[in-house]
């Protein structure tokens, strides 16, 4: 029985687009009569690039030149004979090949496609020998391709990059499709009809990519999630779960510190990005609500943070205020101040105003002694002030003025939001250079009366705030309020 195979296999299993492969057509001798046609049969084996079998129900579609064609599908009843899984057995003188004119006794070229609803469909043309030769043709060909891959994914920092694996990192597709795989670091879709691919990974936000397709696919399309790749449909990369940034007493970030969160600590956080900067990966399956950071001659601080319900949630940021140790150790807590909404300054009338650099000024003038006075710090807010004798606030302003009083930070109180409220804070207000005339009005807004002006070289004291407005006492006793965005307040 004489034996023809055409064999579309691939040579390798890790190339994504496209990938060149081995089509064999083989003819084996038979020691039957070879006028006994029908024991005589063709064989179509189709591979996909993954290396397997084919056995979703792949069409072969050929001619031998003639004006006629044959059809056959895998698995199905019009398959000349038995369903072999992949491999079509056709008859070489079955209906189908003799309508498409292919006569094995003549040498015969046939032309042939393999197609199936999402993969790539190939095509290509072998030149079969004649009847008295049993030598091999080898034709390079291409492999049926899988009809979209996902080829990567990565987080906000593009490093290190997360293994698309399923564990690491996952690629889903909610359209329909005949069959994926995870293969190499790629996901490999065989795609029949539009859909959403989202790319997540533990501790990190799931990002979405909108997929479609054309009915008739004659390429691979690629996805991912990547910054650095450019694909058929680009995702961006994943945000971690919690990004925190430093903000110490002294006013800058402090990197190099040791940053933990999660259940017992265990997710170590990354610094990255700007300098400062801490990025927690933090599974969605852990219940703490608390991050650590460590660093030596700084306290240690806790911070609390809200937690995410779903992988769909957005990144959660958040500020924590370390403080400088006293003895080069000690503790602390605090508490994560998340994403502060800055309050609008209100537009007034007078001239444009630059922004000037502010000095650092000396100790108020008339204060009580420093010495042993209260100090306190809002919660989330770092500055500390020292209470005088008469219960008024002074904002210490700087670091060289928190060491020279002769201050130690393990005395400083931290107060809560409500509470700091009812305290008095003492300062006082300068308006800002370029200012030739600042208004000051009956009321918090622009709406309020003008019942005075705030002029070059006048020093007025801060009695209270209000949506952005500071009250203070005109030289007549008369109270008003000016816009806090024209004045310095010392």
């Amino acid at each position: 029985m004489n034996k023809v195979l055409f064999r579309l296999k691939p040579l390798g299993r890790f190339l994504i687009l496209p990938i060149f492969l081995i089509s064999a057509f083989l003819l084996l001798p038979n020691k039957a009569n070879a006028a006994n046609d029908v024991s005589e049969y063709v064989f179509f084996r189709v591979d996909t690039e993954l290396d397997v079998l084919n056995d979703k129900g792949v069409t072969v579609h050929w001619t031998c030149g003639a004006a006629g064609n044959g059809s056959v599908t895998d698995n199905t009843t019009s398959e000349s004979t038995q369903a072999l899984d992949g491999i079509i057995k056709v008859a070489s003188k079955s209906k189908e090949m003799t309508d498409a004119g292919c006569d094995f006794k003549n040498g015969s070229t046939i032309t042939a496609s393999a197609s199936i609803n999402g993969w790539v469909t190939r095509k290509w043309t072998v030149a079969l020998p004649a009847s008295s030769s049993l030598a091999a043709a080898f034709t390079a060909r291409a492999s049926q391709d899988y009809d979209f891959v996902v080829t990567g994914v990565k987080n906000e920092l593009g490093t290190p990059s997360l293994t698309l694996n399923g564990s690491s990192a996952s690629a889903s597709y909610d359209g329909s499709s005949a069959s994926a795989s995870y293969s190499g670091v790629n996901k490999y879709i065989a795609a029949t009809g539009n859909g959403t691919l989202t790319g997540g990974a533990p501790g990190y936000v799931n990002k979405t990519v909108a997929i479609t397709f054309s009915d008739f696919i004659s390429a691979s399309q690629s996805a991912d999630f990547d910054d650095s790749q450019t694909s058929t449909f680009n995702g961006s990369q994943l945000p971690f779960a919690y990004k925190f940034t430093t903000a110490p007493y002294s006013g800058a970030v402090i990197s190099g510190a040791t940053f933990t969160a999660g259940d017992s600590g265990g997710t170590t956080c990354t610094e990255g990005g700007t300098t400062g900067i801490y990025y927690c990966p933090v599974p969605l399956s852990n219940s703490s609500t608390t991050a650590t950071f460590a660093k030596s001659g700084y306290t240690t601080t806790t911070t609390t943070y809200a937690l995410r319900s779903t992988p769909s949630d957005a990144q959660i940021s958040g500020t924590i205020y370390p403080s400088l140790s006293s003895s080069g150790g000690g503790g602390g807590s605090d508490t994560v101040t998340f994403t502060p909404t800055p309050t609008p300054t209100p537009g007034v009338t007078e001239s444009p105003t630059p922004t000037p650099t502010p000095s650092i000024s000396p100790w108020p003038s008339g204060s009580t002694s420093m010495t042993h006075s209260r100090l306190f710090r809002k919660s989330g807010d770092p500055k500390v002030y020292v209470q005088d004798d008469g219960g008024w606030l002074h904002w210490i302003k700087s670091l060289q003025d928190f060491t020279s009083g002769g201050y130690n930070w393990s005395d400083v109180q931290v107060v809560s939001g409500n509470n700091f409220a009812n305290l008095k804070i003492a300062s006082k207000l300068n308006l800002k250079k370029g200012i030739r005339k600042l208004n000051v009005r009956s009321l918090p807004s622009l709406k309020g009366k003008i019942i005075g002006g705030f002029m070059p070289g006048d020093q007025f004291d801060k009695k209270d705030s209000q949506n952005g407005w500071f009250e203070i006492t005109l030289p007549n006793g008369q109270m008003g309020w000016v816009s806090s965005g024209y004045v310095l307040e010392q």
